[in-house]
């Protein structure tokens, strides 16, 4: 089993994205783990959240 581990987003939807891109180019990831802190911070946690509803229900 491969995952990949993201963390510190901070709603950075941006980032997110990118990281997520990279992820899925790899191709032969099982699972995601995310520690924490998804969406405190000041940039677009309630858009980051929205966009990545899907992927972020696994984490």
């Amino acid at each position: 089993m491969r995952f990949a581990m993201i963390s510190d987003i901070h709603g950075n939807i941006w980032a997110l994205e990118a990281v997520l891109a990279t992820i899925r180019a790899m191709g032969d990831i099982d699972m995601i783990v995310n520690p924490g802190d998804i969406l405190s911070g000041p940039l677009e946690p309630a858009f980051a959240i929205h966009q990545n509803a899907g992927i972020l229900a696994l984490l």
